[in-house]
Order: C-alpha cells, then sequence, then structure tokens
C-alpha cells in the first residue's frame, strides 16, 4: 500500500514539476485553507521543494497557523519513508510552533529549544561563528524561502529531522536560558511559555556571548 501511495505521489509531483517549467501561476487551492497557506505552498513550489509540496497540500486543513516549515529537498524526501497516516506526524515534527526568519532564528542564544508542531517534541537550535544555524544538527541550507504571508515562515534544510524519543539528544541551553523538562510538554501552556521567551529574546536582541556550556 505504501509503494502504491509512494507512486501515486512520484506522478503527480512530475506533473507539478512539468507545469511549473511553463507557467508561474498561482497553485489552485481549495476555498476552505486560508490565502496564507494558500500562497506558501506557491512560494514552496517555486522553490521546487515539489514532495514537500504533496505532503503539504494532503492535510493543510490541518496546519495550524503560526508556523515554519523546515522543508527537505526532493532527493532527501526520496530516502524517507512515510505513509499516508503519517503525513501530518512527518511535517509536524519539521515545524516549528511560530513564524521564523532567518533573522529571528540567528538571534536565538545557541542551544535555545524550541516547540514543533508534534505534541512532546522539541528542536534544539545553535549556531556557528559563520552564521549558519542548525536544528538537532541538521543544517539550514536554504533561508527565508516563504515571506509573502504574515502565518507562515519556511526554510529549506539538509536532513530529516527525528522524533526526540528517538534521538535521545541532551538539550543544550546557555544559563540564562532554560530549557523545558521532559515533563513540560504534560504542561498546557508550556509551549506558549517557551514561544514567550524566544519573541522576548528576538526582541530584546539577546545573544550568547560566550560559548554554552
Amino acid at each position: 500500500m505504501a509503494s502504491t501511495f509512494l507512486a501515486t505521489m512520484s506522478l503527480l509531483i512530475t506533473q507539478m514539476v512539468s507545469a511549473s517549467s511553463t507557467t508561474t501561476a498561482a497553485i489552485p487551492s481549495p476555498q476552505t485553507i486560508s490565502s496564507d497557506i494558500a500562497n506558501t505552498v506557491q512560494e514552496m513550489q517555486q522553490a521546487r521543494y515539489f514532495t514537500f509540496v504533496m505532503l503539504v497540500r494532503m492535510v493543510q486543513e490541518k496546519i495550524p497557523h503560526n508556523t515554519t516549515f523546515l522543508m527537505l529537498s526532493d532527493r532527501l524526501m526520496s530516502t524517507a519513508s512515510i505513509s499516508q497516516s503519517q503525513v501530518l506526524e512527518f511535517l509536524s515534527r519539521h515545524s516549528i510552533a511560530a513564524p521564523l526568519k532567518f533573522n529571528d532564528l540567528i538571534r536565538l542564544p545557541n542551544g535555545t529549544v524550541v516547540p514543533t508542531r508534534h505534541s512532546g517534541d522539541t528542536i534544539t537550535v545553535t549556531s556557528s561563528r559563520h552564521q549558519k544555524l542548525y536544528f538537532n544538527g541538521i543544517e539550514l541550507t536554504s533561508p527565508d524561502l516563504c515571506h509573502s504571508g504574515e502565518s507562515f515562515r519556511c526554510h529549506g534544510i539538509n536532513g530529516v529531522i527525528r522524533p526526540t524519543a528517538a534521538r535521545r539528544v541532551k538539550a543544550v541551553a546557555c544559563t540564562h536560558y532554560a530549557a523545558p523538562t521532559s515533563a513540560a510538554p504534560e504542561i498546557p501552556l508550556a509551549e506558549n511559555q517557551i514561544l514567550e521567551h524566544i519573541f522576548s529574546t528576538i526582541s530584546q536582541h539577546r545573544f550568547c556571548h560566550d560559548p554554552c556550556p
């Protein structure tokens, strides 16, 4: 069944690639989705993330506003095994629960932990001296690919983000930032509190001047 699903996606992606080479018209979208997500999907397609676009369009009515997508190229997506029932979970693990541009992300203290759209999963954002960003060690390679609306942002990355439990990675944080504990997802307002701290950090232009421990 999974092979049939992937084969169908492959055919649709081929049609999208062909269409994009001959026209720049907006992607037709159902009336039930917002114009923001429709414009975001169009920008993803223009950036040639066709497989990721197909996944988003399958569940776009379930995608909340104020989301940052971390997108994989078609080459990387071809190595991922995703069944139809796992599409929303996969996208949720590759989504930050806030619309963040590259300039917002680069201002975060090194080792900041942010919530994904998948309940209980987090992403640790780290940076290098050369203005490079990493999400759980996976490099951000194509920043700010979606910027027409206010509700969604998207960036290209060069790897698959694994579930938190599978990674078992210890979060690293600067001394002035309190990383959420393992019990944090059980608190209804935990994600909101994390995001409030993130936006407070961005607005105050706080940086890590010394290496994090």
